[in-house]
């Protein structure tokens, strides 16, 4: 063997594991673009968010509804909180920021319904840009009385009238 191979044979050996990775990525991306091309351009921009930029779009979403004194939260995984008022009752709200195809689960209600309950609130938002599972819909109807909680997810907002909403991200194309 010559050092030629045996340099060929070690530079292989190293950039393997790269190549796939841009490979995996690139398919991914490639997945990706083809599962919202036709989406509107506020679901393509709010997609490609991290989660704290996302946060940040559902504080001044919450903003926009007319909710003040808006808190932000560290952020845990892909899901950060934000504490807010509106009309003189405060809010806990969940920001979720999941793939499409992942529905939200009654375990994302149940730990928010326990956030509340430990922080002695009432009301809670869930913002989210996957759709509820069936078994999440039956436990929002099924929520003790003191208690409220309300999902906007990313199809409640599309649906929405915005009108002159000015955080619509269509430069973000």
């Amino acid at each position: 063997m010559s050092f030629n191979n045996i340099y060929l044979f070690i530079i292989i050996i190293f950039f393997c594991p790269l190549i796939g990775k841009i490979i995996v990525n690139a398919l991914e991306f490639y997945s990706l673009s083809k599962e919202y091309q036709n989406g509107s351009p506020l679901l393509n921009s709010l997609i490609r968010l991290t989660p704290k930029e996302f946060q940040i779009w559902c504080g001044e979403y919450l903003a926009y509804l007319g909710y003040s004194n808006i808190i932000f939260s560290d952020i845990s995984d892909s899901t950060s909180s934000i504490i807010c008022t509106l009309d003189n009752s405060s809010y806990y709200v969940c920001c979720k920021k999941n793939p499409k195809d992942i529905l939200v689960d009654e375990v994302d209600l149940e730990s928010l319904l326990g956030l509340l309950i430990s922080k002695s609130l009432y009301k809670g938002i869930l913002i989210t840009t996957s759709p509820l599972s069936s078994k999440a819909s039956s436990f929002l109807e099924n929520i003790p009385a003191p208690y409220y909680i309300e999902v906007i997810s990313l199809n409640t907002i599309i649906e929405k009238d915005l009108g002159n909403y000015p955080l619509q991200l269509n430069n973000l194309k």
